[in-house]
């Protein structure tokens, strides 16, 4: 049996945290019409803290770990191993910066109280935001024990500043601390405050209820939150009190269900309405309260307010609404706008033409000149208006996926680059190439579009270019590789925006639309294309499809 002093003060918190807890039910009991005995196994001691999704941790002056709930081992990544480890040497690594291990240093110097807020980081660099609490207890009169460490992991993560504290909670070096007066209100913690320190520094909603759902106890938070100067002003009152009667039946009805089954109502997201007709949100656990029997005295809960993330996913919701609108009316607009132009154009080139044919060289050299400028003109809106037909028409109506052989559509859209490749004196190959659920058409369109950019912008060398697939996690990686003039790794991203050109039209013809319409191609079948490349060596176009 241990009896060295550590472990025989560890005892002493232990059951001075037994009996306030136990002081709570005994208050419970009453209320609900006849005294119970009072819990003091563990498991029920620390259901609230549990439920509350905080972490509680107390710390030993000299840096062990006494005491360590699963929320507290969990978040710091430690597997069920907090307890006996040195609370310094735990945080190395875990967190992003020092700032816990400074207020648990100026709690132990100062006996005050302090929050900061420092982000855990996880194993996989993922980091968490966390609202650390650091509040002394005493071994003797004006000496530390140690500490109780509260961390709650704050949604959204922004809901303190980096590093920030709250500035009455913090003594300087050498100034007198609050904490070490004797007047009412002092934040030195004593070993039986345990609980009571929790529930006064959790910004979470804590509440205990009787059988007919009237408050029996709430915390600071929570009678702030009803607009109550004191938390002992709910007693004896009900959600029909605070709330609007939507509200308060809903959660009666719950509480009542609780009550009748004995089974939990875990993170359930609520809206709550008062009567003034405003709303808020928070997120709810709420559990059956029970004695050292298994009898269901009443029920307990924790809510967290969640209105600015509810409000947030909202609004997001509506721009995203919004966005989608607009990008349809802009597709149909652009669809509609270049089919209607068509037939117009048609007619004025084909007039340009007889007239270039019919009077060049029987009109001066300027005529002849301002002819052919008008040709050309109308041959580039042709081929824009038709580009920008194909490019609309890639969101028009839903995708026809099915079985798509991707070497066939190879075949088909080489056979329609057949002119562009005599021009170049190329050569295309490609390896096997896999079957894919995907649009058709548009599978002949991507892979002719990027051949024929293959073709268009080569050097002096003939073209040659090669397509190739691999696999790629649970997608299929193409490769359109060229022997090309190449792209500078600053314009990478700039050649897959509409209009974007790199290269004047007198040096390479095009409207600067065909990259734009194959990302448009990729992404809506799921998938992701970029580009690698090495000025004067060529280009490797590179994209991904979904099984």
């Amino acid at each position: 049996m241990l009896t060295d002093p550590p472990y025989e003060s560890l005892r002493d918190q232990c059951d001075a945290l037994r009996r306030e807890i136990g002081r709570l039910r005994a208050v419970v009991a009453a209320e609900c019409g006849g005294a119970q005995r009072a819990e003091s196994g563990r498991s029920d001691d620390t259901a609230v803290l549990e439920a509350a999704g905080m972490a509680l941790l107390t710390v030993a002056a000299d840096g062990g770990v006494r005491s360590a709930n699963r929320v507290a081992n969990r978040l710091l990544d430690i597997d069920g191993r907090l307890v006996g480890q040195k609370f310094r040497e735990i945080l190395v690594g875990r967190l992003a910066d020092d700032r816990l291990r400074v207020q648990f240093e100026r709690t132990l110097a100062h006996l005050a109280s302090g929050t900061v807020s420092c982000p855990v980081v996880a194993a996989n660099g993922q980091r968490q935001s966390v609202v650390w609490r650091v509040a002394p207890w005493l071994a003797a009169a004006s000496e530390a024990g140690g500490a109780v460490i509260c961390g709650l992991a704050v949604d959204p993560p922004d809901q303190m500043a980096p590093g920030a504290a709250h500035e009455d909670d913090l003594a300087q070096p050498g100034a007198p601390s609050r904490a070490r007066a004797d007047a009412p209100g002092s934040e030195r913690l004593a070993e039986p405050d345990f609980l009571q320190t929790f529930l006064d520094n959790v910004p979470d909603h804590i509440y205990f209820k009787d059988r007919q759902s009237r408050f029996l106890r709430i915390n600071k938070a929570l009678a702030t939150h009803l607009g109550l100067a004191r938390a002992e002003l709910a007693q004896g009152k009900s959600d029909r009190d605070y709330f609007s009667s939507e509200h308060a039946e809903q959660a009666l009805a719950d509480e009542q269900e609780i009550l009748r089954t004995g089974q939990p109502m875990v993170y359930r997201e609520e809206k709550e309405t008062w009567p003034d007709g405003h709303e808020t949100w928070v997120t709810t656990t709420k559990l059956p309260l029970r004695d050292q029997q298994g009898t269901i005295l009443g029920t307990f809960g924790v809510s967290r307010d969640v209105t600015d993330r509810v409000r947030a996913a909202q609004q997001l919701r509506e721009l995203t609404e919004q966005l989608q609108r607009s990008n349809e009316d802009l597709s149909h607009f652009a669809h509609v706008a270049s089919h209607d132009l068509q037939e117009p154009l048609r007619v004025v080139a084909a007039y340009c033409q007889l007239l270039q044919r019919r009077y060049t060289g029987r009109l001066d050299r300027d005529a002849d000149e301002f002819l052919e400028f008008v040709v050309r003109g109308t041959e580039r809106m042709q081929n824009l208006v038709r580009d920008l037909l194909n490019y609309s028409r890639v969101d028009c109506g839903p995708l026809a996926r099915g079985e798509v052989d991707l070497g066939e559509a190879f075949d088909a859209a080489l056979a329609n680059l057949q002119l562009a490749l005599r021009e170049a004196r190329g050569q295309v190959t490609r390896s096997e190439l896999p079957v894919v659920r995907a649009d058709h058409g548009q599978m002949i369109q991507l892979l002719q579009n990027l051949i024929g950019n293959g073709l268009k912008f080569r050097g002096p060398r003939p073209a040659r270019i090669h397509v190739q697939a691999g696999r790629e996690s649970s997608a299929w990686r193409l490769e359109v590789r060229d022997n090309g003039i190449g792209i500078d790794a600053r314009d990478a991203e700039k050649v897959f925006h509409i209009f974007q050109r790199l290269h004047s039209r007198d040096d390479y013809p095009g409207c600067g639309i065909g990259l734009a319409t194959c990302q448009r191609i990729v992404q809506r079948h799921g998938g992701r294309i970029w580009l690698e490349s090495t000025p004067g060596e060529g280009t490797t176009v590179c994209f991904t499809l979904p099984e």
